[in-house]
């Protein structure tokens, strides 16, 4: 959970709240909100669920691509339908 926190800067004795960039998440903020909704909705495993809940967050493109390139390969010699 994201806390708002509003931003006051004091000029000519006039506080003024300035909005923070959370009151309105980016483009691409929103699509991997969608792209973990959708995955959990379609039971993803918790792995995958908290790589996504991660990007752009804790992970980094390329962490969260190396991770989620290792969880496909680990599910697919898991999984012989998908061979």
């Amino acid at each position: 959970m994201r806390v708002r926190l509003p931003i006051h800067i004091q000029h000519s004795h006039t506080p003024v709240r300035l909005e923070s960039q959370m009151d309105h998440p980016t483009v691409v903020q929103q699509i991997r909100s969608e792209i973990y909704l959708a995955f959990e909705i379609l039971g993803a495993r918790r792995e995958l669920l908290a790589t996504i809940g991660s990007w752009g967050d804790t992970l980094d493109d390329g962490e969260v691509l190396t991770l989620l390139k290792k969880s496909n390969a680990e599910s697919s010699h898991a999984d012989p339908k998908q061979n």
